[in-house]
């Protein structure tokens, strides 16, 4: 169950990478489709988020402007 913390979505990924923590994502792709992820994230530069992505079971980028919510996990 998602744990509520309030914080803004780049703060939350830089807690994540700490914690080692999976982040639950609200993702709008380049189609402008809207997909939930559930992600672990590697690394994070403050606009690119390398992450394996458990839905696509894979390493994948997300760009931080394309995420609308966010909470740990």
């Amino acid at each position: 169950m998602p744990l509520p913390i309030d914080l803004p979505i780049p703060e939350l990924i830089a807690v994540a990478i700490g914690e080692w923590r999976p982040v639950q994502i609200e993702y709008t792709d380049t189609r402008n489709g809207i997909t939930q992820r559930t992600i672990s994230v590697s690394s994070f530069d403050g606009v690119t988020i390398r992450a394996f992505c458990h839905l696509r079971e894979q390493p994948r980028c997300f760009v931080l402007e394309r995420v609308s919510s966010a909470c740990l996990l």
